[in-house]
């Protein structure tokens, strides 16, 4: 599931590692984080790197009191802070937010502190987004998974002090330029429906979703039956039927209350949200030249689309023979265009020095290689029994190491079933 959302900023185009010679005086400084669920990326600085990830743990406490969040459950995050060119280079643009979830995982591009107006809107943003699409009891229709992170992404910390759901600028100057979409239509309609109606109506309907989500969430407007509503569509029952369901009055009274609305002044949240005594004891980590073309690699393969990811895997190998994010990088990547034999080489490099700093993909690309090998017609290119009992003891040493690791579980399971 990809989506996508552009927010207009000012913007500083920089440098894309995979355009040239690799060479440390024009690579941006780039820093890797862990923290918890997420992993962070970031071109900018170490403090940059770090803030990017306690403050969406920070945000997702808040969120998870707000929103009424029950599952504990956090699917692994990766957060990419990029370079206008370098963003540009995977989406299309150099000011957009977006996303994927899929594989058991989330991936969240946007501009970096370098290159954004508001450094922390894009993470914010992607952040709740997948948080909302990650769980199928979290999800709802498109303009509650536009509206709701739009909420959210606007918030500020000063110190232990949280605002959240303030007014997005961009989106309440839309909503000034045209009346609002009867919500007997706007209930019903699909972001792709809405885009096809021209430009401007698909700014009308991402306004009118933050506008709705602020309302519910925010303000508290019919948050009870909306809460009801959701539940129903999430189980599959038709707008209408939910919305009839769930309401005491009509779409049209529902029009006039949001119209009054839009004119009153908008409330926020204001809420203590101390950082984790913990957090401090990881530093952000200085990404050299290769590791940050490494990166971008597996965030090639990760995200679907961008660079070449086995040319910028070999391009990080060559600055760096040993470096094991290239070599999962380029193991991945081959394994997708179907080179098995390479996938394998690769894959073995990752798992020279007997660690398990990458089990749970190590486990699932062994998965992959055994169920493409088994399958060959011909002459097994490898040996696919042995692959299998290579991706189960990898999964199986990603379990001990977490039990909570969903997605070694789901492959260890899909192992077990396999002839």
């Amino acid at each position: 599931m990809q989506r996508s959302r552009i927010r207009g900023a000012g913007v500083l185009c920089l440098f894309l590692a995979s355009e040239t010679a690799l060479c440390a005086a024009a690579q941006p400084e780039g820093w890797g984080y862990a923290y918890r669920n997420i992993d962070v990326t970031a071109v900018g600085s170490g403090a940059y790197a770090v803030n990017l990830a306690r403050y969406c743990v920070r945000l997702d406490a808040m969120l998870t009191r707000i929103l009424g969040i029950k599952t504990s459950y956090r699917a692994p995050t990766h957060l990419y802070g990029l370079t206008g060119k370098q963003l540009k280079s995977f989406v299309g643009s150099d000011s957009q937010v977006s996303y994927k979830t899929g594989d058991g995982s989330v991936t969240v591009l946007f501009a970096s502190e370098a290159s954004a107006a508001s450094e922390y809107w894009g993470a914010y943003f992607g952040y709740t987004a997948t948080l909302l699409a990650s769980d199928r009891e979290l999800s709802g229709p498109d303009w509650y998974m536009i509206g709701v992170p739009l909420v959210f992404a606007s918030t500020a910390y000063q110190g232990h002090r949280v605002t959240l759901g303030g007014v997005d600028e961009g989106a309440a100057i839309t909503l000034t330029k045209a009346a609002l979409i009867p919500m007997r239509t706007f209930l019903a309609l699909s972001q792709a429906e809405a885009a096809k109606k021209g430009n401007f109506y698909g700014e009308l309907y991402q306004a009118q979703s933050w506008f709705l989500a602020h309302q519910i969430y925010v303000e508290g407007r019919h948050r009870a039956e909306f809460v009801k509503y959701l539940d129903l569509m999430r189980k599959g029952t038709v707008e209408a039927a939910a919305f009839a369901a769930t309401f005491t009055i009509t779409y049209e009274q529902l029009d006039k209350e949001l119209a009054a609305a839009f004119h009153q002044r908008p409330y926020v949240y204001m809420m203590d949200a101390p950082d984790d005594a913990d957090a401090g004891r990881a530093a952000a980590v200085p990404l050299s030249v290769a590791e940050m073309t490494a990166r971008l690699a597996l965030l090639s393969v990760r995200y679907g689309k961008g660079p070449d990811p086995v040319q910028l895997a070999h391009e990080a190998l060559q600055a760096d023979a040993g470096n094991q994010t290239a070599s999962l990088a380029l193991a991945m990547g081959q394994l997708k265009v179907g080179a098995l034999r390479e996938s394998l080489a690769a894959i073995d490099q990752v798992t020279i020095n007997g660690g398990c700093d990458h089990c749970t993909d190590v486990g699932l690309v062994l998965a992959g290689l055994a169920a493409a090998a088994a399958s060959s017609s011909g002459e097994p290119p490898l040996d696919a029994a042995s692959l299998r009992r290579r991706a189960r003891e990898s999964l199986q040493r990603a379990l001990a190491a977490d039990g909570e690791d969903r997605r070694a579980r789901q492959g260890l399971d899909k192992l077990e079933r396999s002839p």
